[in-house]
């Protein structure tokens, strides 16, 4: 979404999720230790989720295309959608040739009606297992270092300023104690690597109150 006035900032919502532990390259030992007992399954940590124009994925919006996909792989839409728990189900899982077919018809069609909304697709992978630090800090380095590469994709789209306003999943935190990332301490180490990350990417580091970010990017509160 482009604007006309060159100070104003094109605005887009940011909705994240992630797969894994953030735990995996920590360098507190207990961490890393808790990792090893508890995820057998060894992938690299990742964000994942979708840039739309600020207010279009409403919930009327994601019904719409959810009900869309289902009825293209001939599955009913159920109450919650996670593809995880298809496979304990009779109504979607009969056989695998099947499913597969079924969950590749799903997924061409969802591609197709995001492209349609001008929904993006975003990811980010540690594929190269670079090391944050304790977790709380992986996850907001991880967050930081995808946002400011979208900034970057939209001004080689020709957009000067970006807004973008972040939803995303409560951080929890288990060593030495259970506990969930506070709003206040997210936003400041949010902050804090968006800065360091927009300094890495040529960005001129820009203080914010209201807002978290760099110049010419702002990042609205989470």
């Amino acid at each position: 979404m482009t604007t006309t006035d060159a100070g104003a900032a094109s605005e887009f919502d940011l909705y994240l999720d992630e797969s894994g532990s953030f735990m995996e390259t920590s360098t507190d030992p207990e961490e890393r230790a808790r990792d090893d007992e508890e995820n057998k399954r060894r992938f690299p940590s990742q964000l994942a989720g979708l840039l739309v124009p600020r207010g279009a994925l409403t919930e009327e919006k994601a019904f719409e295309i959810l009900e869309h996909c289902h009825a293209a792989a001939g599955w009913p839409l159920p109450n919650v959608v996670h593809l995880n728990k298809y496979w304990q189900q009779p109504s979607y899982f009969q056989d695998q040739k099947n499913f597969d077919a079924r969950l590749n018809s799903l997924v061409a069609d969802l591609l197709e009606q995001l492209s349609a909304n001008r929904f993006q697709p975003v990811r980010l992978v540690n594929i190269e297992g670079v090391n944050f630090g304790t977790k709380e800090r992986y996850y907001t380095n991880m967050v930081a270092e995808l946002f400011i590469r979208l900034c970057r994709q939209k001004q080689r789209e020709g957009i000067n300023k970006v807004s973008l306003h972040l939803t995303c999943a409560e951080v929890l935190l288990t060593v030495p104690l259970k506990r969930l990332l506070s709003r206040n301490e997210y936003r400041l180490r949010l902050r804090e690597h968006v800065a360091m990350a927009a300094v890495r990417r040529g960005f001129a580091a820009e203080p914010a109150s209201d807002a978290i970010g760099a110049s010419p990017p702002a990042l609205g509160r989470p």
